[in-house]
């Protein structure tokens, strides 16, 4: 976008040949060299608009072919070269609208001007120049000299014009990034932007762009982030001490800075794992957060070495919640082997004295589960019916096992882990712990594990209603159901609870045939229920002590029963009747 379709047109001119007299007055360019106006280029003082100052037949039309050396073209440097400022600024105007080879052809001249007398010429002649980008590289010198130019403005425009330049402009990094010491923000941005078009070719100046990382104005440390990023890796890893140093920085907004850049560096920071990892010791939180943080995203190798792993899971103790829960999110990351390595250590924090660390400890025993062998898990399992770990701690181990289990990229063989480590614990004495158990097992694609089946029929005869309605529910899975449970199953259709009865009943019928099943949902269950809803309200409301709980309940029993997702929302439902 030129800078003059920023602003309304002046008024059209009475006379076009002297146009400067008929505009209102322009802020000299000058007066900004000491910097007591703050400009941008937008500001800068504008030119009238093209048709007042050139008549069409002065200079071909826009886009028009201009033959080499042919009657326009000698026109167009003509212009260029016009005593008039007005008319050279116009030309250059002009050209920055044809055609590429046409530019081409007058950047000798355009270069001249870069020398011109008339700042504003000067400004729109390096403007011109850095669109052309790389083919005008040989004006890369002429550019630089406008480095050191009193004027602020067209030490902006030179900056960026060499910025697009590639090699040619990569020579001269080292002078742009003089222009970072500037006072004014803005400059120093441009600067930094300027470098980082540059990429790779201004990698020497590196060490310039990450002092930016901590700059006090936050447009140019984010610029300097996205700029040292597009230095290439060389650069970036030459950077990594600065960036680390960052992650312990006062403010939160430059650590940020720092934390970014080398967790999107990733594994390429492996280097350095051993600087990070000794910021897991700081006295400040936030300091310890961000190490924990870009310690994961290093990942495997460095970051995972096993000392730093060890380090990292004594933070699960951490007196700081976020801390405790970027550990959470840190351990998502551990392969089986890691997971394996830490498994005493985890289960040593279930039996830990403060809550909080038992609830960590727990989530990420939840997934260290689905990356253990069988034996392990047995071993764990014997751990957790006794009584040094709490009830409430073993919920919250199969609370986010219930989400686990139901996603897409979940192994068989994780599956399975699953299934037998959960079916391991419904012999707990805990009735939450085995309805949660019981509800998970719902939840988990066909399980191929022996034993399961045998663990659920065994809660068919558990003590408690809730209990026995989740395992109907969980023994419904077609992989668990055997001869021998039926059995079960159908002496539960006398069973002094109503609602299990019912599951029971609804259960058998799925099993046994289950083609009718949507014939069964959508007549069946509401038929039946209509004829004696008074009586199927009053004999439930009896159940549950004459709570007055009636028809409300009756919906949730005969909702057409899709799979097995009908009966857990019984199970959960009736957690809060009773």
């Amino acid at each position: 976008h030129h800078h003059h379709h920023h602003h309304p047109h002046p008024p059209p001119l009475t006379n076009p040949r002297s146009p400067r007299s008929a505009l209102p007055p322009m802020p000299s360019l000058t007066s900004t060299a000491s910097g007591s106006l703050r400009h941008t280029p937008q500001d800068l003082p504008r030119r009238p608009p093209l048709d007042n100052l050139l008549s069409t037949d002065l200079l071909p039309p826009r886009g028009a072919v201009v033959q080499s050396g042919g009657f326009m073209a000698q026109k167009t440097d003509k212009m260029l070269r016009a005593d008039d400022a007005d008319a050279r600024w116009a030309a250059v105007e002009h050209l920055k609208a044809t055609r590429e080879d046409t530019q081409a052809e007058h950047a000798d001249s355009v270069a001249q001007l870069l020398k011109d007398d008339d700042e504003l010429v000067q400004w729109n002649a390096a403007e011109m120049l850095g669109n052309m980008g790389e083919v005008a590289g040989g004006y890369a010198g002429d550019l630089a000299a406008l480095l050191s130019h009193t004027n602020k403005d067209l030490r902006k425009v030179a900056a960026k014009a060499l910025g697009r330049m590639g090699p040619a402009g990569g020579q001269f990094a080292e002078q742009i990034a003089g222009l970072l010491t500037s006072d004014d923000a803005s400059m120093r941005v441009t600067a930094v932007q300027a470098l980082g078009h540059l990429g790779p070719f201004a990698s020497p100046a590196a060490p310039h762009v990450a002092q930016c990382l901590s700059d006090n104005d936050h447009h140019v440390r984010y610029a300097a982030l996205e700029s040292l990023w597009n230095l290439g890796p060389e650069a970036l890893i030459s950077q990594i001490p600065a960036m680390i140093s960052l992650l312990s920085h006062t403010d939160s907004q430059i650590r940020w800075v720092g934390m970014e850049l080398l967790k999107r560096m990733g594994p390429g920071a492996e280097s350095e794992a051993e600087r990070v990892a000794q910021l897991l010791d700081s006295d400040d939180a936030d300091v310890r957060l961000a190490a924990v943080e870009v310690l994961a995203a290093i990942g495997q190798g460095g970051g995972t070495n096993q000392q730093h792993i060890r380090r990292i899971t004594a933070l699960l103790q951490d007196s700081n919640t976020k801390v405790r829960w970027a550990v959470v999110k840190a351990t998502k990351s551990w392969d089986g082997g890691q997971c394996k390595a830490h498994l005493e250590d985890v289960v040593q924090l279930l039996g830990h004295e403060e809550p909080p660390v038992r609830r960590v400890a727990a989530e990420v025993m939840s997934w260290i589960v689905l990356h253990l062998g069988m034996t392990d898990i047995k071993a764990i399992t014997n751990v957790l019916l006794t009584d040094k770990v709490q009830g409430e701690t073993v919920r919250n181990i199969l609370e986010p096992l219930k989400k686990t289990v139901q996603m897409p990229n979940l192994s068989t063989q994780q599956s399975n882990l699953a299934a037998k480590f959960t079916a391991a614990l419904l012999p707990h004495p805990d009735v939450n712990v085995r309805q949660l158990g019981l509800e998970v097992l719902c939840r988990v694609a066909a399980v191929a594990v022996a034993g399961v089946g045998d663990a659920i029929a065994a809660c068919l005869r558990d003590p408690d209603a809730r209990v026995r309605t989740a395992a109907v529910s969980a023994l419904e899975q077609p992989a668990s159901v055997e001869k021998r449970h039926m059995e079960v199953l159908k002496t539960l259709m006398n069973d002094q609870d109503t609602v299990v009865r019912c599951a029971a009943a609804n259960s058998l019928r799925r099993i046994q045939h289950p083609a009718s099943d949507r014939y069964f949902s959508s007549h069946h269950s509401y038929s039946s229920h209509s004829h004696n809803n008074h009586h199927y309200g009053s004999s439930i409301g009896s159940t549950f002590m004459g709570s007055g709980i009636g028809s409300s309940k009756r919906s949730a029993l005969s909702s057409p029963s899709s799979g097995t997702l009908a009966l857990p929302l019984v199970a959960h439902s009736r957690n809060g009747w009773s």
